[in-house]
């Protein structure tokens, strides 16, 4: 999975998150194998982004509030170092 920036990752996770609690139907993502795999590593990866930020900065990016600029900054630096963003 690779993503624009910390709004792309932050929603692609939501929509997933969103999409397995409802359980409805299976998500696009979870369609094929090897999507399969990579769509878990992802959400378990970015899950664990994310609570490197706490609650305040899973909040900023929730809400864009006035912590979201420096919230982005430090979610794209790991999704960097994760290999997760594109430019």
């Amino acid at each position: 999975m690779r993503f624009h920036g910390a709004a792309d990752a932050y929603g692609w996770y939501r929509s997933r998150r969103g999409e397995l609690a409802r359980g409805d139907a299976l998500p696009k993502a979870f369609y094929h194998a090897r999507s399969a795999a990579n769509a878990a590593i992802a959400l378990a990866d970015l899950e664990r982004m994310l609570t490197r930020l706490g609650r305040k900065g899973q909040k900023a990016l929730t809400e864009r509030n006035a912590d979201y600029p420096a919230t982005a900054a430090c979610f794209e630096t790991l999704l960097r170092e994760g290999s997760y963003l594109m430019h």
